[in-house]
């Protein structure tokens, strides 16, 4: 098994809490299920991300994914393909690379950006209401805040501030 090069841990209550409230930890753990095609689906927009406020958001919705995903496992008695924590690991790196070095001679923050980027995706997914499209997915509300937007506001004063 790969090991993340960076190892992160993230405060997962908010992400146990989101899955309690959409469906009580069901796993849908069919390789076209539910989990399998929002992992998909995140990873897939970090790749079409344009910017480095999309691509953080990314990383971070994809992270959210995959832990529900591991957590709906772990309630539910089964274990984690190998391979699918394989495969998140190298997306992880990569991309954490990735930003890494898009961030430059601020790349030193990093860690400090994700943690405070992990808490503005929380607190938007915790603001989604419980209500599921047909596939399973939470229907995401029109009010909602801009997880992006809100990141490239953060990205702006942490690397303002950081400069001075």
């Amino acid at each position: 098994m790969i090991v993340a090069r960076n190892p992160r841990t993230f405060n997962t209550l908010p992400v146990i809490e989101f899955n309690r409230k959409r469906n009580n930890f069901e796993l849908d753990n069919r390789p076209e299920g539910l989990e399998a095609n929002m992992l998909k689906e995140g990873i897939q927009e970090f790749y079409e991300a344009e910017t480095l406020a999309e691509r953080i958001e990314a990383i971070l919705d994809a992270l959210y994914v995959y832990s529900g995903t591991k957590i709906k496992f772990i309630y539910n008695g089964l274990v984690i393909n190998d391979k699918t924590i394989e495969l998140f690991m190298v997306f992880l790196n990569m991309s954490l690379d990735i930003v890494e070095a898009e961030l430059g001679d601020d790349s030193q923050y990093l860690d400090k950006i994700m943690d405070k980027a992990w808490d503005i995706v929380c607190e938007i997914n915790a603001m989604k209401a419980a209500e599921l499209d047909v596939n399973g997915k939470v229907i995401k509300q029109d009010d909602l805040p801009n997880a992006t937007e809100k990141i490239a506001e953060l990205l702006g004063s942490m690397l303002t501030d950081a400069g001075e």
